[in-house]
């Protein structure tokens, strides 16, 4: 006995390809088209073929958008630490270390962000990893 395969209209074609086209997300576009017979025209599952491309473009886009909201993101971080590393610190012969209370004179200094000061060896004794 020889099974034929059904043959289906392109009524149902389309309906199929509306169903298929609501889990366009779910499925890999390349192996629905592989189940899908070379006789039937794009016309009858056109309505998932442009679903599945608008989804990956759309997918394509998105990525695109989160990678210039991390690239701006990046360069405000580095805007930043420029503004920071570029300030001035204006010692005067009175200002104390933060962490030993000597005078920091013509010692070298670390200005923390709070614009206090402390001497460098002060500084790594309190905080060996910096």
């Amino acid at each position: 006995v020889e099974v034929t395969p059904m043959r289906l209209t392109p009524k149902v074609w389309r309906q199929v390809a509306w169903m298929l086209s609501r889990k366009r997300d779910r499925l890999d576009p390349l192996e629905v088209l592989a189940y899908i017979p070379d006789d039937v025209p794009l016309a009858d599952v056109g309505h998932w073929a442009s679903g599945v491309v608008a989804y990956l473009n759309g997918e394509s886009r998105n990525a695109a958008v989160v990678k210039g909201l991390r690239r701006a993101e990046n360069l405000a971080v580095r805007e930043e630490a420029a503004r920071l590393k570029s300030g001035r610190v204006v010692v005067r012969p009175e200002q104390v270390c933060c962490i030993c209370y000597k005078r920091i004179g013509l010692s070298v200094f670390v200005a923390y962000p709070d614009m206090t000061l402390s001497h460098y060896q002060c500084h790594r004794k309190r905080d060996p990893f910096s």
